[in-house]
């Protein structure tokens, strides 16, 4: 009597299978040459993590070569793009959920079957179901379009099924532009680390994520600018340009440290989601007040300063082909979004209306810094007089 329970799912000459004593899955197959069958322990009893390694398990070692659509599962293609591109890329996590939608409403379908018209409509619709906004939907049929690009270039399919795209439909921003009295009052109430992210956000534009991940690097005195792209971190669609560092912004940032700026109790702010409802309630403002309607006030106020719109698109960081030239070259053009910055400035004097604070440096020297700078002249140098006659009163 054979030891192993009834196969679960099978992939190929590939299957996931049990033994009577165990709950742990193993990869099975028959060996034709031994006449005996092969297992492999995946070392797990969950199903869907044991049918991932299963696949990877048979792509490695049947991959497809040229075949018709016929013949190879979307999970195949799927699995292929995500083990050989997709994991090593930043937004591998997304994709891996992105791939898991398409396996979990294809299963074993072939590439011919799942990219049946009424086939991928029936999987659009079955998105749609899920609350998925049109945009969200249109991500997820990306990826496996792009899987389909990646197996057909590599010689998996012989050929390129048709994957519609979906319509996106465009609502409103997240959150609604401010008057100048709401960010006062926003500026007024708000805790150190979120009044700080406040100010970056005024005198960049940058999107929220932007400034909780900059860093003392990236900012450059000697020539006014501040890169929003952190060192290593690769540009995606939502690209960090190099921006002009505006007076103000450059008084609050003087003494920044090298590290993460917006931090909370020493450790660096990933958001502050909780922070920011605590302070829309005390400032009375409805939820429609996010981090985001800074993002919208300031590109407001530069189109109403008279800001074009080519400069307004680069400062905000909108998608150009002039972006990678302009930004390589920024450091060595003194004009470079000299008129954003200026109308960003002059945003911070459109403040003080109803908000006054000092334009001082956020940071403090750190401690070690005095301690330091007496290790450096002796202990009695910070007591010592000018006049050396004075010491032999």
């Amino acid at each position: 009597m054979s030891r192993n329970k009834t196969r679960e799912l099978q992939i190929g000459d590939w299957w996931l299978g049990q033994r009577k004593d165990s709950e742990c899955w193993y990869a099975c197959t028959y060996d034709k040459r031994a006449k005996r069958s092969r297992r492999i322990s995946l070392g797990t009893e969950d199903f869907s993590v044991a049918k991932e390694a299963l696949l990877k398990i048979y792509l490695k070692e049947t991959k497809p070569q040229n075949e018709p659509l016929e013949l190879v599962t979307m999970a195949q293609v799927l699995m292929d793009y995500y083990e050989g591109h997709a994991k090593f890329i930043r937004s591998g996590p997304e994709a891996k959920g992105y791939c898991r939608y398409w396996n979990n409403f294809f299963g074993e379908m072939t590439v011919a079957e799942a990219t049946n018209a009424r086939t991928l409509e029936a999987f659009v619709q079955s998105l749609a179901d899920k609350g998925h906004s049109t945009a969200y939907q249109q991500r997820i049929m990306g990826t496996g379009k792009a899987a389909l690009n990646r197996a057909y270039k590599r010689g998996i399919i012989d050929r390129l099924p048709y994957v519609p795209s979906v319509k996106v439909k465009y609502g409103n921003p997240q959150g609604r532009p401010l008057t100048e009295k709401e960010v006062a009052l926003l500026l007024t109430h708000a805790p150190d680390h979120i009044r700080l992210l406040l100010y970056i956000m005024i005198g960049t534009a940058c999107r929220p994520e932007a400034a909780y991940e900059l860093t003392g690097e990236q900012l450059d005195f000697e020539n006014g600018l501040i890169d929003l792209n952190p060192p290593g971190r690769e540009q995606t669609k939502k690209i960090r340009p190099v921006v002009k560092m505006p007076e103000s912004l450059a008084s609050i940032l003087k003494g920044a440290p090298k590290g993460r700026l917006i931090t909370f109790r020493g450790k660096p702010v990933k958001n502050a989601r909780n922070s920011w409802r605590a302070l829309r309630t005390k400032c009375n403002l409805d939820d429609r007040v996010q981090p985001y309607s800074i993002r919208h006030t300031m590109a407001r106020w530069m189109r109403k300063e008279g800001i074009s719109a080519w400069d307004t698109a680069a400062q905000l960081g909108h998608k150009s082909r002039d972006h990678r030239i302009t930004e390589l070259y920024a450091p060595l053009d003194p004009d470079y979004l000299e008129t954003p910055s200026q109308a960003l400035e002059s945003y911070f004097g459109a403040l003080s209306a109803n908000y006054a604070p000092e334009a001082k440096p956020h940071f403090r020297p750190q401690r070690g810094e005095g301690i330091d700078r007496l290790q450096e002249n002796g202990a009695g140098e910070a007591i010592r007089t000018p006049d050396p006659n004075l010491g032999k009163v």
